[in-house]
């Protein structure tokens, strides 16, 4: 086998676990959520809940930043934040959170569709749930930042 086969299996192989965790993380992350917005979970189980999810999410970011897909990076950075702050109470959750990640969870799964068609450009919903969740966070960079670094940085 080339080197140049060898390269694009190695690859494939990654990004097959990408998607396998991508699913795991997402269905985490939605799992958690629900048990959260739902107040089905209080207490230390509600902080366990809230480390899990900050986890999964901290755990895709890391995924999709070394697989190159920037937006999903980017998305998992946001919830990542947002699940922090509602850990140590400096964001209340809200229904308008709640329905921003559920966006976000719909948007990195159009993003792993588009990403596996090949497509380097990221769909305009996902660059609009983000924006969207970012808003709820911090409003003030939301534009700024969202527009830098995707005009920065690319998915390869």
């Amino acid at each position: 086998m080339n080197s140049d086969a060898a390269q694009q299996e190695f690859r494939k192989k990654i990004i097959d676990c990408f998607r396998t965790e991508l699913a795991e993380h997402l269905r985490t992350l939605n799992d958690g959520l629900d048990a959260i917005e739902m107040g089905r979970v209080k207490g230390e189980e509600r902080a366990a809940t809230l480390h899990r999810v900050y986890r999964a999410a901290h755990t895709m970011k890391g995924a999709a930043r070394t697989v190159g897909v920037t937006i999903v990076e980017q998305m998992a950075r946001s919830l990542e934040s947002i699940f922090y702050a509602i850990d140590t109470n400096t964001l209340q959750p809200s229904r308008e959170i709640f329905q921003a990640c559920r966006q976000v969870f719909e948007a990195i799964r159009v993003v792993q569709i588009t990403y596996e068609n090949n497509e380097i450009v990221p769909p305009h919903q996902a660059v609009q749930a983000l924006m969207e969740l970012e808003e709820i966070w911090n409003p003030e960079i939301a534009l700024k930042g969202i527009n830098h670094d995707i005009s920065q940085r690319k998915n390869t």
